[in-house]
């Protein structure tokens, strides 16, 4: 026997900067808890990340394209408020939300914000982890030969003898708010804009990943024209070789920027630029406990649908 369940599927992208930009991202809406299976069917019906919003008990759960389910996705997330925030959830006037994942223990939750413009604002408190790469020849080969990157692309800039000199950029470390990434300072933007991207199918990359326990590279340069931090990721092993916008990296990147001493209100980030695809990501008030290497900070960006339709699956009773 087997029962009807009725979706909404919406497709949506978070952190667009121009049309067309923005890390796309598939949103189920439902208002009953869906069977693992029926989550990872859909998942892997998708070309990008996924996440399931069950409206009743406001929870979510995240998916890459392969089915693989992922502990937490933010700009997944953002998305997802926009669906729980939706007149027919029964939120009313109501545009801030707090909800849970299916990974989070009983007392975990995150808040969300729903601006004008659909811009969404999440709030994380988490615990900061960041440790230099286990094994910096690795690295270094997966980026000499992944990316093309060499030697020379990654040198600090040269230490001024001044009040203002800024403290150098962390580079060849892991850093995480809830993944691991792997920020590797790039020294200019046309070098970054420039790099080889890495087939899915390069399964080499895939390994290196793990040998230094990263599930993706985030290169990374400081463009001092706008005060911004270009970016690029790319992911160990998603279904798709670079991402246009990536929360958590970008997030990793501003905590590890502000315990190196680049401490700023407001970290922005852009990402996608090389891909046709161009996002922001706004990651502020970030604030450091010490002792336990708690954080909390906000990351923002806007939330854009493109298409939204009701869809009927069939499940086990």
């Amino acid at each position: 026997m087997t029962v009807t369940r009725q979706l909404t599927k919406t497709a949506a992208r978070v952190f667009g900067q121009l049309e067309g930009g923005g890390n796309p991202v598939t949103i189920f809406t439902s208002s009953v808890s869906l069977q693992p299976a029926t989550r990872v069917a859909l998942a892997q019906s998708c070309a990008w990340e996924s996440v399931v919003v069950d409206r009743t008990r406001r929870s979510m759960a995240f998916y890459l394209p392969t089915g693989e389910p992922v502990d937490f996705c933010a700009h997944a997330a953002m998305g997802g408020v926009t669906q729980l925030l939706a007149p027919s959830a029964g939120s009313d006037a109501s545009q801030s939300v707090s909800f849970t994942t299916d990974h989070a223990d009983d007392t975990t939750r995150y808040t969300a914000h729903l601006h004008d413009h659909n811009i969404v604002a999440l709030d994380l408190r988490t615990v900061y982890e960041e440790a230099p790469v286990p094994h910096p020849p690795t690295v270094r080969r997966i980026l000499r030969e992944a990316f093309g990157l060499r030697a020379g692309d990654l040198t600090q800039p040269p230490p001024r003898q001044s009040a203002d000199a800024k403290p150098p950029y962390p580079t060849l470390r892991n850093a995480s708010v809830a993944r691991p990434k792997t920020l590797v300072y790039v020294n200019s933007l046309e070098t970054l804009h420039a790099v080889k991207v890495p087939p899915v199918t390069n399964h080499h990359f895939r390994v290196a990943c793990d040998a230094i326990g990263s599930t993706g590279v985030y290169l990374y340069a400081f463009d001092a024209a706008d005060d911004t931090w270009a970016c690029r990721q790319f992911p160990r092993a998603s279904g798709y070789p670079e991402d246009p916008a990536t929360g958590v990296a970008a997030a990793a990147l501003a905590v590890a920027l502000h315990k190196a001493g680049h401490v700023r209100d407001a970290y922005k980030c852009t990402q996608g630029t090389a891909m046709g695809q161009g996002s922001v990501l706004l990651v502020e008030d970030i604030q450091r406990r010490n002792a336990d290497n708690h954080v909390s900070l906000r990351i923002l960006g806007r939330v854009e649908t493109d298409e939204s339709e009701v869809m009927e699956i069939e499940e086990p009773e």
